[in-house]
């Protein structure tokens, strides 16, 4: 019986170390598998996350690009509305009624630009730059013959004489009138160029009560894009034209 019973037992030590390998190589298998499982469906979680970022990612690009764009479409769309609304303004505008911001009445009234402009208009000399080119030249030509008659003429027939020297006395008297002309072109020249310099500035200096307080008054956006209207509209064609005549007037005396 003893030898029996030790015959037996390496047979169930054997048979319970084969089932415990078998167990352990289960169980490892079954938790590399599980790892493995875990690993790859950690990893798929983790692609899937980054991919949902990453069209999240885009999908706020595209509408922060798109709500860039719109912005960007509504703000350019306010400012040519705003130019709009300040070309009809400034074109509009009847520059014979006082009409003025609120921000203007820190200036005096005579010294505002679009009052200063105004007074260009109205003035005998000033008033012919907004003329038609019919009544610019219509007028040149009667203050050169002015020139001609009373001053220019009666002082070339004295060294050129007229029956013997008639053309000499024409050509000296007719650049003699042209110089007056030049004089009178150049002092309306001067007077449009200091308005226009004026409504094209951004800043306005002006005298409160005399000229020893001088102040400097900013103007405020719309007064900014009225005046500059004004003098880009208005104030440098006339300037143009002024510039024009002054050169063939150099012209001629050369």
């Amino acid at each position: 019986t003893t030898t029996l019973h030790t015959a037996r037992a390496p047979s169930w030590s054997v048979c319970l170390d084969c089932h415990c390998a078998m167990y352990a190589s289960m169980t490892q298998s079954i938790l590399q598998h599980g790892v493995l499982s875990h690993s790859v469906l950690s990893r798929d979680r983790r692609l899937n996350v980054t991919r949902s970022r990453v069209v999240v990612v885009q999908n706020l690009g595209k509408e922060r690009s798109t709500g860039f764009s719109k912005f960007s479409k509504q703000g350019q769309e306010s400012q040519v509305l705003r130019g709009r609304v300040v070309c009809a303004r400034a074109s509009s505008m009847n520059l014979n009624e006082d009409s003025a911001f609120d921000e203007e009445m820190a200036v005096p009234k005579d010294q505002r630009p679009v009052n200063e402009l105004k007074n260009l208009q109205e003035a005998p000399l000033y008033s012919w730059g907004e003329l038609s080119d019919v009544e610019y030249a219509r007028n040149l030509l009667g203050l050169w013959l002015f020139f001609f008659v009373f001053i220019g003429g009666p002082v070339s027939a004295q060294t050129y004489p007229t029956d013997t020297q008639f053309l000499q006395f024409l050509l000296a008297g007719g650049c003699g009138a042209v110089v007056p002309v030049v004089l009178c072109t150049l002092r309306i020249y001067l007077g449009w160029s200091y308005v226009g310099d004026r409504l094209l500035s951004a800043v306005v200096e002006y005298e409160e009560t005399g000229w020893y307080d001088g102040q400097i008054w900013v103007k405020s956006p719309e007064v900014l894009a009225r005046d500059r209207l004004l003098g880009s509209y208005k104030v440098k064609p006339t300037l143009a034209r002024l510039k024009n005549t002054m050169l063939a007037s150099a012209g001629v005396l050369a």
